[in-house]
């Protein structure tokens, strides 16, 4: 007689989510999944849910319940549903896949239940701002040292655990490389990789396109993602213009790692970042980036060893930075290589799916 798998409830609450982390989020479910007895808890149907049909797991849907959403009579109401809906699936852990500061009704119920909760916190705040139901976290995933920095001078600080933003490296491997179809052979692709948004400073790369362009002619921008920010795409296309640059806005693109290979150097100038995802995927197929030293990139990036690190909000930095790569060839391949090897050692998919695996043999309950 077969033995009856211990049952997790993971709760994913962006059906949306195309992006990197959820790439990763369906790798892990399904490695989760040849184990334990997966029900995943998503708001509704979506591109994220469409493509976990071979993952050996059963969805639950509905948006989760919060008090100022639904009054306090329902709120209380939804907990005690939740609880005995908890017990009676006989729901061993609860893993939260992509934790936000909220407290909804289902995560009280697993309090109220006894069941212990993993929360995957991949963005900070200051210590003065944690709040919601993080609190009753057993365990706190975290992307990076700097985010897990948010806990310090609190009593959650010992129940964190960082397990760094990961990449399946094979994938990245064998992705053709597309770069005719964007640039003539003879041209230097630069490349800002990610959501428009003001955090992410594309604006001090396009200025710093003008004294790079002065000292490579045949050289070109290119900025790949949508807008995220209202109104931040039409300020980097006049941002462009003033500045006179060639720069070609690609829009949203499925295909990153072929965009990373086809370029000659990525640019992330952000103003900060919890991790910085994007700096692994260019690591992944040995082109060199040029990033601001904010958040946790220098977790990635050792300034001058695997990729150069630059002060936000500077386009002088940026500019010296990447004209020196494109005038030492030699120096870029050694970057690029570097970035590869770091990228392969540290950040590939199996270390993070066996240290997922540890954090959830810890914490479900027997």
């Amino acid at each position: 007689m077969a033995t009856e798998r211990t049952r997790i409830l993971c709760v994913y609450y962006n059906p949306a989510s195309t992006g990197s982390r959820a790439n990763f989020t369906k790798v892990q479910l399904a490695d989760l999944a040849e184990k334990y007895d997966i029900t995943l808890m998503i708001p509704s149907d979506g591109a994220f849910t469409q493509t976990l049909a071979s993952c050996n797991l059963r969805l639950l849907e509905g948006s989760l319940n919060e008090k100022d959403d639904c009054g306090l009579t329902a709120y209380l109401a939804r907990i005690m549903s939740f609880t005995s809906w908890l017990l009676l699936q006989r729901i061993k852990l609860v893993v939260v896949l992509d934790y936000v500061y909220w407290r909804p009704a289902e995560l009280v119920a697993a309090r109220f239940a006894g069941v212990p909760i993993i929360s995957a916190c991949l963005f900070y705040k200051s210590s003065g701002e944690l709040g919601g139901a993080i609190k009753y976290s057993r365990r706190i995933v975290v992307n990076s040292r700097r985010t897990q920095a948010c806990f310090l001078g609190s009593r959650l600080l010992k129940r964190t655990r960082v397990i760094h933003n990961c990449i399946d490296v094979e994938k990245y491997a064998e992705a053709p490389d597309i770069r005719e179809t964007i640039c003539p052979s003879n041209t230097r692709l630069i490349g800002f990789v990610g959501a428009l948004r003001r955090i992410k400073g594309v604006e001090y790369l396009i200025r710093a396109m003008q004294g790079i362009h002065h000292q490579h002619p045949n050289v070109k921008l290119i900025i790949v993602g949508s807008e995220y920010d209202t109104g931040y795409e039409s300020c980097l296309r006049e941002e462009a213009v003033a500045a006179g640059v060639d720069v070609a806005f690609l829009g949203h693109r499925s295909d990153i790692a072929s965009i990373m290979k086809a370029i000659d150097i990525l640019v992330v100038p952000s103003l900060d970042e919890p991790f910085g995802f994007i700096n692994i995927e260019a690591g992944a197929v040995g082109t060199p980036v040029v990033a601001t030293k904010v958040g946790g990139i220098p977790e990635i990036i050792t300034d001058g060893i695997n990729g150069i690190l630059v002060p936000p909000q500077d386009s002088d930095a940026i500019k010296n930075a990447v004209n020196r790569l494109l005038s030492d060839d030699t120096f870029r391949h050694q970057l690029g290589s570097a970035a590869k090897r770091n990228v392969h050692e540290n950040f590939s998919i199996q270390l993070a799916l066996k240290a997922w695996r540890e954090v959830v043999s810890e914490c479900v309950r027997r």
